[in-house]
């Protein structure tokens, strides 16, 4: 019986061990910014903040001089996918948000990070 009381425990203790390693995932944080386009006429940017497994994006597009900035807040998961490659999944609750609801590639760069392709500089 003090045997299978320890056998037990042991498992239970290993068990709790995988659930805290699982729980720690990869975060990063601070600003990080991209424009789009660069002409008087039309542009644009998108700016992504970080803090903790929160983030907020906000996109702003520009046209003949005005401008509009829209904010969506949601959370994030940086993991390896099954070819060893790094991702980010993003998840808003916004119901206008929901497009920017996605799994894109992620990518840690000498000047801030790579999202689907798009290098966003740190600010």
């Amino acid at each position: 019986m003090k045997k299978m009381t320890k056998i037990l425990a042991l498992v239970l203790v290993l068990s709790m061990v995988c659930v805290i390693f699982a729980a720690c995932s990869k975060t990063i944080s601070g600003t990080y910014k991209a424009a789009l386009g660069n002409t008087s006429i039309v542009g644009g940017e998108t700016v992504y903040k970080f803090s903790g497994k929160k983030v907020t994006i906000s996109v702003t597009a520009g046209i003949a001089g005005f401008e509009k900035t829209t904010d969506f807040e949601g959370t994030y998961e940086i993991k390896k996918n099954d070819e060893g490659k790094m991702t980010i999944t993003f998840t808003f609750e916004a119901d206008d948000a929901d497009k920017y609801n996605q799994t894109v590639s992620f990518e840690e760069t000498d000047n801030g990070i790579k999202l689907g392709g798009i290098e966003y500089t740190k600010q």
